[in-house]
């Protein structure tokens, strides 16, 4: 860590009493919880600007191949299903899908 200098910052009074509710929860001192807020900031304000996130976003829209229906109906347990996507696999007997021996049974 850095050399700690003084500085002086005035914070309206709901502020300054959040900050100090905040850090008792987390066990901090309210300079620590400003050290580490400031920090988080000062990442956020030196990344891309917003106009940079909107494009690469905009980029990256489009560029994944589309999923068929049945990838969108099956899911990422489509490995679990027969090629009907919602047909049991051979030898699925379903009991998976309910809670233990004698519960839910009518």
């Amino acid at each position: 860590m850095d050399v700690l200098v003084s500085t002086h910052v005035c914070l309206e009074r709901t502020q300054k009493r959040q900050l100090r509710l905040l850090a008792a929860d987390r066990g901090l001192s309210m300079a620590a919880l400003v050290r580490e807020a400031v920090s988080l900031y000062l990442l956020v304000a030196d990344g891309p600007s917003y106009e940079r996130r909107c494009a690469i976003a905009r980029a990256a829209a489009g560029a994944l191949p589309a999923a068929s229906r049945a990838d969108a109906v099956a899911g990422p347990f489509s490995s679990w299903y027969g090629p009907d996507a919602g047909e049991p696999a051979a030898g699925d007997d379903g009991a998976w899908r309910s809670g233990p021996a004698g519960e839910g049974d009518d």
